[in-house]
């Protein structure tokens, strides 16, 4: 009976080989189990298509499979549920911005904290808000409009994807920098707003960079400003607010995040991996055609950027005077 000693010897010629042709020994079985990105939103979004962009990129990366899986209703909270649900080992992540982390808590009574239930992987992209106001209006500039809304407090009308939404929070808190009141009109998602106003049903919306972009070459529809402190690389012409109201800045972003007590180890084996892709100047492109700034932040730095979030967000559920369900 050979010992193992001898069975490794035995094995030495081929060893050799293996190691003149590929330059390594050979390593442990590679990881084979499909990750998922769960999505708490319908495909076709913002959320949606930076992640599958990053997911087709992480599949290369990481020599796994990696989907992007909708899980949207309850204003995210089917998805959030499921990821805390499933094993805290890194193969189940959400995919999400403000709205779940930040917001959802601050204006509901929650069965969980996401702050607490959810460690950051990486924060994929920013991107700013887009002030675009109806045609029918005769402002041209930021403050052309903001002087009309003093004129007639609460006549004009702005639309959002939603109560308590980015969209909403975002025009609110301007609206109160600005002191101006205006009639918040909810819809059921960007598209719809985009329409409406559009067709003149209402007169302002603060959006996604690809809700307004495709819109801003006609004639329905004037941009205004963005909420960010530099210019954006998409929009260089568009003001940003804080250029008429300095030190105004509320950003959107998409992030990963997976159940805490995940090891750090497949934290950090995620974060790499996203912060590789970041690098990459195809990707970057392609996600930089959405309006979103690739970032690709490290674990340790998102989870501060949340910290720090948190207070802006606070000022902004305050001037949209939401009470807490």
């Amino acid at each position: 009976m050979m010992t193992g000693w001898q069975t490794m010897k035995s094995w030495s010629p081929l060893l050799a080989l293996l190691v003149l042709v590929t330059g390594s020994v050979p390593s442990r079985a590679q990881d084979t189990r499909t990750i998922r990105i769960i999505l708490p939103f319908a495909a076709g979004g913002l959320s949606d298509s930076i992640a599958r962009l990053a997911a087709e990129r992480l599949t290369a990366v990481l020599g796994q499979t990696v989907i992007v899986e909708p899980r949207p209703g309850a204003g995210g909270l089917i998805a959030s549920k499921y990821v805390l649900s499933a094993p805290a080992d890194g193969t189940t992540l959400l995919v999400t911005g403000p709205s779940q982390i930040l917001i959802l808590p601050r204006v509901s009574k929650m069965e969980f904290d996401p702050i607490t239930e959810f460690a950051p992987v990486s924060n994929l992209g920013s991107s700013p808000l887009v002030l675009a106001i109806s045609s029918s209006l005769p402002a041209r500039t930021l403050a052309e409009f903001v002087n009309l809304a003093k004129e007639s407090p609460g006549k004009l009308t702005y639309a959002s994807g939603g109560t308590a939404t980015t969209t909403h929070l975002v025009a609110a808190l301007f609206f109160s920098h600005a002191g101006i009141e205006l009639t918040h009109v909810p819809y059921r998602g960007g598209a719809p707003a985009v329409t409406d106003l559009m067709a003149g049903h209402v007169h302002a919306y603060f959006g996604n960079p690809p809700d307004i972009a495709p819109q801003m070459s006609g004639d329905r529809i004037r941009v205004l400003g963005i909420s960010d402190d530099k210019r954006s690389r998409e929009f260089p012409d568009v003001p940003t607010i804080s250029e008429t109201y300095p030190g105004f800045k509320l950003l959107n972003w998409n992030a990963l995040f997976v159940r805490a007590g995940t090891p750090q180890s497949a934290i950090d084996r995620l974060s790499k991996a996203l912060q590789e892709i970041s690098r990459d100047p195809d990707y970057s492109a392609r996600v930089q055609k959405l309006g979103v700034d690739v970032l690709g932040t490290p674990a340790a730095e998102f989870g501060e950027t949340l910290r720090q979030d948190g207070a802006l967000w606070d000022a902004a559920v305050k001037a949209a005077k939401l009470p807490k369900e």
